[in-house]
């Protein structure tokens, strides 16, 4: 993946897109910036839309969230693309980031990370060993330990609640 993102390079920022996120960048706290800046190990002078990619590294930063990549990623050899598609130094659950969705800067993001992602799987077709080095970097990386699921086995999820039952909830109330 890192090679195809090196090979095509940053999404196709102008500098409408660039000027927008500068703006933006301009009124966030320097301590979000940082924040983010150390997350992503991005280059803390870098501001706007990130226009290089940043090197692999062996130690990821920290980065919060939640997702199933976790356990899929203990069974299969998963990679993940963090695509450039809001200004350096937004935060999740923001304003600044509600207010970058819908530009045209986000869509260019997004379409760059469909290609990287599907020139990936094109490259991993066409030479297969690449996905035999994926399997035996995940065996020394998980130590040959299995994927053991923290919700225990006879953990039952909730029944599912519609809109019926909370209304009539509501009414008992």
């Amino acid at each position: 993946m890192m090679t195809t993102l090196q090979t095509l390079g940053p999404p196709p920022f102008d500098v409408i897109d660039q000027a927008f996120a500068g703006e933006l960048t301009q009124r966030m706290t320097a301590e979000d910036l940082r924040e983010c800046i150390e997350s992503y190990r991005g280059d803390p002078h870098e501001r706007g839309l990130s226009m290089r990619a940043l090197p692999l590294e062996d130690e990821p930063g920290t980065l919060t969230g939640s997702s199933d990549v976790g356990d899929v990623s203990w069974i299969v050899p998963t990679t993940q693309y963090l695509g450039a598609c809001y200004a350096i130094g937004t935060n999740m659950h923001t304003w600044q980031l509600v207010a970058q969705g819908k530009l045209p800067a986000a869509h260019k993001g997004m379409v760059h990370a469909a290609k990287v992602m599907a020139d990936t799987a094109v490259q991993l077709c066409i030479d297969p060993a690449h996905i035999g080095a994926a399997k035996a970097e995940l065996a020394a990386h998980t130590g040959g330990c299995p994927y053991v699921s923290p919700v225990p086995p006879d953990m039952q999820a909730p029944p599912v609640r519609t809109a019926k039952h909370l209304s009539s909830e509501q009414e008992k109330v």
